[in-house]
């Protein structure tokens, strides 16, 4: 019998009762066919928690307007959301870096200055020590001391002119550090 659009009701019985049979040969596909329905039934029913309360939520509220903390205030009102983190935390934390960061600045003008006091004082013992071999120099030619005072008198320049070197490294070293305490590379376009 052909009902509306080549459809027959005995065919499509002959295809139901072939199925059923082939269900019956088959267990692993009639458990897929019933079990994991029941399975989804079961999970979606009681085990998963359509309802979430008491979700773990931080907030950064960096505005701070009354706006901002009535959002906030409803949101913990719902029971839906449990504030974990809020804007204080992340205040606090940027208030650290900023105190750090001033520290080093602080730091660093610090050993620039006793740089330049230690620069000041090697450059002054570098001229006496030159003064000093100069005055050398002219009693050696004139015989007045032997060839080791001028050579000590030498000895004395060459050291002193190593640690004014020595102390314009440290200073050159310290405003380097300096510069990275405040943010190194801010002076070049396009970094």
């Amino acid at each position: 019998m052909m009902g509306l659009g080549g459809f027959s009701m005995g065919h499509w019985w002959s295809i139901v009762l072939k199925e059923f049979l082939q269900l019956k040969r088959d267990r692993l596909t009639l458990g897929m066919i019933v079990g994991l329905p029941l399975i989804q039934l079961f999970l979606f029913g009681y085990v998963i928690n359509s309802d979430p309360k008491q979700m773990p939520t931080a907030v950064i509220d960096a505005d701070q307007t009354e706006i901002t903390r009535t959002v906030v205030a409803t949101m913990k009102a719902t029971g839906y959301f449990r504030i974990v983190g809020a804007y204080d935390e992340a205040a606090a934390g940027y208030r650290q870096t900023v105190l750090q960061g001033l520290r080093e600045v602080a730091d660093s003008l610090s050993a620039l200055d006793a740089d330049a006091l230690a620069l000041a004082a090697r450059e002054a013992v570098t001229e006496h020590a030159r003064a000093g071999g100069r005055i050398a120099e002219q009693q050696y030619r004139l015989g007045g001391i032997s060839e080791l005072a001028l050579l000590d008198a030498q000895r004395q320049l060459l050291q002193a002119e190593l640690d004014r070197v020595t102390a314009e490294a440290d200073r050159y070293t310290d405003t380097a550090t300096l510069f990275q305490a405040l943010g190194g590379g801010w002076w070049q376009p396009g970094s």
